[in-house]
């Protein structure tokens, strides 16, 4: 999915529960975002934000963070994340790469 970026902050959690809801178990989505404060990231208008490398650990409840995840009830396995620069990519800046696993 290499969407995300453009998803207003307030339907990030709704749009997390509906990849869950549509998912078999164990299916994963793959999502590719600008790295903030990237080219990528601030070269967009439409993008609404950017991401780190722990962006998602509110959705693992193996992460530190995701412990206290009192934002919705299902859960994600962070499987991998990655730095991709702009030689892996079409993008000018750096984005990152996540795969997540429905719990």
């Amino acid at each position: 999915m290499d969407v995300f970026e453009h998803i207003p902050i307030d339907d990030s959690i709704a749009l997390f529960d509906e990849c869950w809801r549509l998912l078999v178990p164990g299916g994963s989505i793959t999502l590719r975002v600008p790295e903030f404060g990237s080219s990528y990231h601030l070269g967009d208008l439409t993008h609404v934000r950017g991401f780190s490398l722990h962006s998602f650990d509110l959705l693992d409840p193996t992460t530190h963070t995701g412990k206290s995840n009192f934002y919705t009830s299902r859960h994600w396995r962070i499987l991998s994340q990655e730095t991709l620069f702009p030689e892996q990519t079409l993008a000018e800046g750096r984005n990152l790469r996540f795969v997540l696993q429905k719990c």
